[in-house]
This record gives structure tokens, sequence and C-alpha cells, in this order.
């Protein structure tokens, strides 16, 4: 397989191996990471993802591929967020896809605001 002019995202729960899809040929990869309660299989599966040239930088490198497709508008999603207590809100993503797109596209927010004071926090 190869997707020389695309990007795969490959999510923890997969049922390839990391080093599996790596294989396929050159192409642009994305680990999407669920966060495990055994902290030392989490710390694996990044180490493992960043050996194999995985990026973690999804929402960046997202928007930068949108803006230069010539996209009007961006969507942050509020996927997983919403179901761990300790990893950033939607509202916390949404600020770096606002700095990437530099006012070439309109950003649009998709939940992941907890409480009412969430939006003064940018």
């Amino acid at each position: 397989m190869l997707c020389k002019f695309s990007f795969q995202t490959l999510s923890s729960w997969a049922t390839s191996r990391i080093e599996e899809v790596a294989s396929t040929g050159p192409c642009i990869r994305f680990f999407q990471l669920y966060v495990y309660v055994d902290r030392n299989v989490v710390a694996q599966l990044v180490r493992r993802a960043e050996r194999a040239g995985f990026k973690t930088d999804y929402a960046s490198f997202a928007t930068r591929i949108a803006i230069q497709g010539g996209v009007a508008g961006i969507i942050v999603p509020n996927h997983g967020a919403r179901q761990l207590d300790y990893v950033p809100p939607t509202i916390m993503a949404l600020t770096e896809v606002v700095k990437f797109a530099q006012g070439r596209a309109s950003v649009f927010l998709d939940g992941g605001i907890r409480r009412r004071i969430d939006v003064f926090k940018l």
C-alpha cells in the first residue's frame, strides 16, 4: 500500500500492530492514543509509535494540510476527551487550531466546554 499523498491515523485500539502499519510504505502517519489505566502501557505505545515514524501533533498538522487544500472551515471535534478527567478540553485544542489557521478558514468547536468558565480560559 502506498499512501504518498495522504495520511493515515492508527488508533491504539486497532487490531493491526503499529510496526505492521508502518511497514506498508511511505506515508504521513498519526497515532491516536487512548489512555489506559496502566501508564506503562501508554508509555510503551507512544515509544513504539515514535520509533515507527508516527506523528502526534495531529491538530496543527491537520490544520495546515486543510488550509493548503483550500478548505473553507475546520471543525474541532470532541472525540473521547469528555470521557477522561485529566486531558485538555476541546476548547484548548481550539486555541491551537485557530493559531495555525491564521484567519484563512472558519474554525468551529464541536463541544468540549465543560463549564461556563472554560470560555474565559483561552
